[in-house]
């Protein structure tokens, strides 16, 4: 069955289309591959919105006012390169917040590489759908593959979450940590909203 593009569904099309030939042009280097590692390098900096999160080497490192964090996935932490002491209970607390960190960075490359993923399967649908004068299955189609993207983002703010659950438990107990306690509440409902 044939059914028309209305103007704004060619507009959308098109803009679509727009984003995906960008997206073509973007390339995503894997300088961590030479290292063994999987995560593309557009994902080395992370600005959650709620702090800097960066990664060196296998390090999480966090930023605020000029003063850098840095965890190892040990759990050791030093605060501008001064190693400070811990318990066991802390070093639990930040060896949890460094793999929610990297979990983040992976789900982050996940989730990029699903919407690019949908970008050109639906410019392929349209291109297809207009050579062959059906259109008719285009937008259903798009927002059954959208799923696929909404699921992995939904990912991104389980690992914020689990960032936060050892912030906060670290925040409570070691006064060095307690100014990179920066994600909120607001940021994980900020996260789920559509």
């Amino acid at each position: 069955m044939n059914a028309p593009l209305s103007t704004t569904t060619a507009r959308a099309w098109a803009a679509l289309l727009l984003v995906a030939a960008l997206a073509g042009c973007i390339k995503i280097e894997d300088k961590d591959a030479a290292k063994g590692g999987a995560e593309a390098s557009w994902v080395d900096d992370l600005n959650l919105g709620v702090g800097n999160v960066s990664f060196d080497g296998d390090a999480v490192v966090l930023e605020r006012s000029g003063t850098a964090a840095r965890i190892a996935p040990n759990g050791d932490l030093a605060v501008d390169g001064r190693p400070v002491a811990i318990d066991d209970a802390q070093r639990r607390d930040l060896v949890a917040y460094h793999g929610a960190a990297r979990q983040l960075r992976s789900h982050a490359v996940a989730t990029g590489q699903a919407g690019i993923d949908l970008a050109k399967d639906v410019v392929g649908d349209v291109l297809a759908g207009i050579a062959q004068g059906d259109t008719s299955d285009i937008e259903r189609n798009a927002q059954r593959r959208a799923e696929d993207v909404k699921r992995a983002a939904a990912r991104l703010c389980d690992d914020l979450g689990s960032m936060r659950a050892a912030q906060d438990r670290l925040a409570g107990t070691l006064d060095a940590f307690k100014p990179f306690a920066t994600i909120d509440q607001a940021a994980l409902d900020d996260c789920r909203k559509d």
